[in-house]
């Protein structure tokens, strides 16, 4: 039987010993993230619970670590070695590139790789033997989320804080993971950009099991008032399909982000009258949004 295969009853204090003689890199002793406060006043704003609500948020875009990319046998578990895990990271011979760039994630305690089925959760994830995880963006994200595993037998509290890119905390929230192997979804979204995303377990000495972090620019606008209105059209262009979409009863002088049909974001200044305009070509049918006003236009190229 695999240590991994014994957490089911089991702390992973288990692995903790049996990591030590292992560890490499910054000593566990090196304070990563800080300890989490359980009396500490919860605020959830900016927090939601819905993948769809991301992958609108993100109009199909953004970047996903499913941590798929690690070869290691069904049930398993392995210890990384390393105390942080970004796209450059060599992890027992494997990578670069076993998750995206974009993001580390980091631990005072070592990581781990699980492989599927391990502790009874059903896909690769990965986790930390301290209590707590952080994950930090090198462009600070408008929106991420993930979904958070308990190992079976040991259903988790988990404190989930957000902090800007200057270490100011944008708020936490805390949620129950159930021990049946069910993620429990967790995203957060702050226009004015998020630095790092800390989960911690409050009851665990093992930190919360992430799994399908995914994280992006919403295309954000700076002057929402509720009365605008969106329009799209199409035309055939020599460049091929030309999409353009017009926003009217906007704040004169405010900018709006456009999310256009291939993921991309375009900007325009509302002019006196509060209208902006902005095309692309080539496009491709689908919808064109201004998520921060809540807005979307259907399209269909010739």
């Amino acid at each position: 039987m695999t240590t991994m295969q014994r957490l089911g009853s089991l702390s992973l204090l288990v692995i903790v010993g049996s990591a030590l003689g292992q560890e490499t890199g910054r000593p566990a002793g090196d304070a990563l993230v800080a300890t989490p406060d359980p009396g500490k006043e919860q605020h959830p704003a900016g927090f939601f619970f819905s993948r769809s609500e991301l992958e609108d948020l993100l109009v199909g875009g953004g970047t996903k670590d499913d941590f798929e990319r690690y070869s290691i046998a069904d049930g398993n578990s392995q210890g990384m070695r390393v105390f942080d895990l970004s796209d450059t990271t060599i992890v027992n011979g494997q990578g670069p590139g076993l998750v995206n760039d974009g993001a580390i994630y980091f631990s005072a305690g070592e990581l781990f790789w699980l492989g599927n089925g391990a502790g009874g959760v059903p896909t690769k994830t990965i986790v930390a033997v301290r209590f707590s995880m952080a994950v930090a963006y090198d462009i600070p994200a408008q929106v991420m989320g993930f979904d958070l595993h308990a190992l079976a037998g040991s259903p988790s509290t988990t404190k989930v804080e957000a902090f800007s890119p200057n270490g100011q905390s944008l708020g936490s929230t805390t949620v129950t993971v159930p021990d049946d192997g069910t993620p429990v979804f967790v995203g957060f979204r702050h226009d004015a950009g998020i630095g790092v995303i800390e989960f911690s377990n409050l009851n665990r000495n093992h930190s919360p099991i992430i799994n399908d972090h995914q994280y992006g620019s919403i295309c954000s606008s700076d002057g929402c008032n509720g009365a605008e209105l969106l329009t799209a059209k199409v035309r055939e262009k020599t460049c091929g399909c030309q999409v353009q979409a017009i926003l009217k009863r906007g704040t004169p002088g405010s900018f709006y982000g456009f999310k256009m049909p291939n993921g991309e974001c375009v900007s325009a200044e509302a002019n006196r009258r509060g209208k902006a305009k902005v095309k692309q070509c080539p496009s491709r049918g689908g919808k064109v949004f201004v998520t921060s006003c809540s807005l979307e236009a259907r399209v269909r190229c010739p």
